[in-house]
């Protein structure tokens, strides 16, 4: 099961250079609109897809996000079901991190 990630814990990874894979799973438009700096588009139709080549270790932190949790918690519930271990979801996506 993946847990979720309050935007300030996530900061504070972020300025902390904690180690982890941050994964935007929107689509390319909403990404060139804006997105987390250090973030990964990898939309959420392609993890199952895509993410072995990314994340090779099932062992490694990700942290996924979207516009506001739906396709990000879809997407985090993917990985674990893969057997990533250390999976978060960012609660209330990247529309809670800009607030």
């Amino acid at each position: 099961m993946y847990q979720l990630i309050s935007k300030e814990t996530l900061k504070e990874w972020i300025a902390s250079h904690e180690q982890f894979v941050l994964l935007d799973v929107r689509g390319e438009d909403e990404w060139k609109a804006g997105h987390i700096g250090g973030s990964v588009l990898m939309p959420h139709w392609f993890v199952a897809l895509k993410i072995g080549d990314l994340v090779p270790d099932k062992n490694t932190k990700i942290v996924t996000y979207c516009l506001s949790g739906g396709r990000s918690s879809l997407a985090a519930k993917t990985l674990t079901d893969m057997g990533y271990a250390n999976v978060w979801n960012l609660d209330g996506g990247y529309s809670a991190f800009l607030g």
